[in-house]
């Protein structure tokens, strides 16, 4: 499941829902929820050209951008 798409604008980054007609741009992050091992999820995204940049428990990343996505 894509939560969400963080994209680079000129002044900092936003928050793009996943829908239909969004259009994926050069440099999008793309914050993802897959069930299965680390391993899994590698072969899936790379089957699709993209790079795995995972969150880590030593990184705050994900854990800032919980109340902008909707999750608890």
């Amino acid at each position: 499941n894509i939560l969400a798409i963080e994209r680079t604008r000129r002044f900092g980054t936003d928050l793009v829902r996943p829908r239909g007609h969004v259009l994926l741009e050069a440099g999008d992050v793309l914050l993802a929820d897959m069930q299965g091992t680390p391993d899994e999820a590698e072969a899936v995204f790379a089957s699709q050209g993209l790079d795995v940049q995972p969150l880590g428990e030593g990184s705050r990343y994900f854990t800032s951008r919980t109340q902008q996505i909707g999750m608890v």
